[in-house]
C-alpha cells in the first residue's frame, strides 16, 4: 500500500461545465439575465474555492473489503477530492435570504469545480504510479461508490484507507461527505480489461453508470 500526501490542485472552472451541471445541453442556452448573473457567480465561486485531494493505492487482492471484486489487475488507485466548505456555507446563506437562482448557479459550480479536481487527482495518480500513460488496458477510468455496481454502502471502507483527515473530509452515517462538494473514487491500475468502460464507450464516464434517468448524464455520441 503506498499513500500520497496533500496535493493542491489548481481548478480553473469551465463555463461548459458549469452549463452542464445546470442541465443545459447542446444548443440550448440560459437567458441574458441569467448568462449576465452566471458570469458574476462562476467570479465568486473562483473565490470561494480551495480544491485538495489525497490518494493511496492498494493491492488488487485487498480490494474485497471495499465491496469489489478482485479481477486480474496489479493494483486499485483510491482517491478523494474536495473544494471545501466556503462554497457550499455560501450557497446555504443565499438560500436562507432567498436568492434561489444565484444559490443554484453557485452550487452548479462547486459541482464543476470538484468534477474538474476530481479529473486532475487522477491525471496526477497515473502520473505518479503509471507514469502519465492513459493507455486502454493501462488504467481504468475513474469510478465512484454509489454509482453503477459500486454500492455507496463502501464509503466507510474506502475511507479507512484514505487519508481523509488530510483534507478535513468526514463521512456521515448516510456515507454522505462532508463537505459535501467531494468526490472519493477509484482507478484500475496495471494490464487488463476494463470492467467500468463497455467495449465500444472505454472514454466516456456516463457509459460505465447505470443511472440513465440521471439529470447529469451525458448523451451518447452514437
Amino acid at each position: 500500500m503506498t499513500h500520497a500526501g496533500l496535493a493542491p490542485l489548481p481548478v480553473g472552472i469551465q463555463r461548459l461545465d458549469v452549463l452542464h451541471f445546470l442541465g443545459y445541453r447542446g444548443q440550448g442556452l440560459p437567458s441574458a439575465r441569467v448568462a449576465q448573473a452566471l458570469g458574476e457567480v462562476m467570479e465568486q465561486g473562483r473565490s470561494l474555492v480551495t480544491a485538495c485531494g489525497v490518494h493511496r493505492t492498494v493491492r488488487a487482492d485487498e480490494v474485497a473489503s471495499l465491496g469489489l471484486v478482485p479481477i486480474p489487475r496489479a493494483a486499485l488507485a483510491l482517491g478523494l477530492v474536495t473544494i471545501g466548505p466556503a462554497l457550499e456555507r455560501e450557497v446555504s446563506w443565499l438560500l436562507a435570504r432567498g436568492e434561489t437562482t444565484r444559490a443554484l448557479l453557485l452550487d452548479a459550480v462547486g459541482s464543476a469545480a470538484v468534477e474538474e479536481a476530481a479529473d486532475l487527482l487522477e491525471g496526477r495518480m497515473r502520473e505518479r504510479v503509471i507514469g502519465g500513460s492513459s493507455r486502454a488496458g493501462t488504467a481504468s477510468r475513474r469510478f465512484s461508490p454509489g454509482y453503477g455496481r459500486w454500492p455507496l454502502t463502501a464509503q466507510p471502507a474506502l475511507f479507512a484507507l484514505v487519508p481523509h483527515a488530510e483534507i478535513h473530509v468526514d463521512l456521515l452515517p448516510s456515507c454522505i461527505m462532508s463537505p459535501r462538494k467531494s468526490v472519493s473514487f477509484a482507478v484500475w491500475l496495471g494490464p487488463g480489461d476494463d470492467p467500468h468502460a463497455p467495449e465500444g464507450c472505454r472514454a466516456r464516464r456516463c457509459a460505465e453508470c447505470d443511472l440513465t434517468n440521471c439529470l447529469y448524464r451525458e448523451p451518447d455520441p452514437s
